[in-house]
């Protein structure tokens, strides 16, 4: 048997390499807590910088399929008997009076009544053949164009906030500005439209010259100026429009979306006169706008 000195021998050892142990467990984790600490300083220090995906349209993938909505502002017929749309179910998106974005559903197409009096208008809808959509989300106008696109192809979140203007003038170092460029005298100028909160679309109307008329629509960012000129023969009747009277008016025009592609800005723009309304698409390219094709056009003709 052990003596009673061995024993206490023995339970002295043991105390002291438990201690040993608690001690060499805290100095670790301490050094662990000193080591995250550390390498948290550094995280925070050297900020991780995610990379930013820029939201796009891909010109490429645009559509040409355009609508109109009913008077209950829940239909959407395509418009022109547009019977060459592929794949029609997988429109799920429509794109309105400045940028509104609507989800809509493919529900049947609807075959020519004997009423139809060839005007694509509300209340001429159940007449007219087409493609018809319901809106499933967001809320319309009435008897208002819409650009209908499939969201698998078309970023929507590239559409920009724009929304209508009052119609007040450029400033007079705008006026000035274009003046200069075009070397042409400004009769007058309205405000079209704003996107986002620096930039205006401009309606210009230039001085005549004999015969020879000039409007431009006009987008002015905080550094640039881009153009889309459209020349005209003065005529008392019709010079740029059917029954126009030889002018121009700001209330022609509006903007049914603008958005961001690579090589600028993408606009959709409505010009109504007296017999219909024209959509057509611009797109920005080193200082000018080019008309893209891509529009619609709705006969809309007082009967």
């Amino acid at each position: 048997m052990l003596s009673a000195m061995r024993i206490r021998c023995i339970r002295s050892v043991f105390s002291i390499a438990l201690i040993l142990f608690i001690l060499s467990g805290c100095s670790k984790q301490a050094l662990i807590n000193d080591n995250n600490n550390g390498r948290e300083e550094v995280l925070q220090d050297s900020e991780i910088v995610e990379p930013v995906e820029d939201n796009f349209i891909n010109t490429s993938e645009l559509s040409r399929v355009f609508g109109f909505t009913n008077q209950e502002s829940n239909l959407i017929i395509t418009s022109g008997h547009q019977e060459n749309v592929n794949n029609v179910e997988d429109i799920n998106k429509a794109i309105g009076e400045n940028g509104n974005i609507l989800d809509i559903r493919y529900l049947r197409t609807q075959t020519q009544g004997e009423k139809d009096n060839g005007r694509l208008t509300s209340q001429n809808f159940d007449n007219l053949q087409g493609k018809i959509f319901e809106i499933t989300s967001g809320k319309a106008r009435a008897n208002e164009t819409y650009y209908l696109v499939k969201g698998m192809e078309f970023n929507t979140d590239a559409v920009l906030n724009s929304q209508e203007s009052n119609h007040h003038n450029a400033s007079a170092d705008t006026i000035e500005e274009i003046e200069r460029i075009k070397g042409r005298n400004i009769k007058d100028s309205w405000e079209i439209g704003r996107i986002e909160a620096d930039t205006a679309v401009y309606l210009i109307l230039f001085e005549r010259d004999k015969d020879d008329m000039l409007a431009s629509i006009v987008m002015k960012t905080p550094t640039k100026l881009v153009f889309k000129d459209y020349p005209a023969k003065y005529d008392e009747m019709s010079t740029w429009r059917v029954d126009d009277g030889g002018s121009i008016f700001p209330e022609m025009f509006s903007i049914l979306f603008a958005a961001k592609t690579k090589d600028g800005m993408l606009l959709g723009l409505k010009w109504t006169g007296f017999e219909g309304e024209n959509t057509i698409m611009l797109l920005e390219n080193d200082g000018v706008f080019e008309e893209l094709n891509i529009e619609s056009y709705r006969y809309t003709s007082p009967v």
